[in-house]
């Protein structure tokens, strides 16, 4: 996956929380990051988390990781 891919999937899964992509725009990957595990835990915290939602979680730490050795 290309950097270019990664992000792109970064911000899709930030779709999910009603972040727009210009809301993503400037940010880095590892700030959306840190926005979606404080969203992920509050959501939690609420009992409104969904199945999936650290299974994705998990996936955008992949991206990131990937995105920081290519940097």
């Amino acid at each position: 996956m290309t950097p270019t891919e990664a992000r792109q999937a970064i911000v899709q899964y930030m779709a999910r929380y009603e972040f727009s992509a210009a809301m993503c725009e400037n940010k880095t990957s590892y700030e959306l990051l840190r926005v979606a595990a404080m969203l992920v835990g509050h959501r939690r915290h609420l009992g409104l988390l969904e199945a999936d939602e650290i299974i994705r979680l998990g996936e955008m730490e992949k991206l990131v990781a990937e995105l920081r050795q290519v940097n």
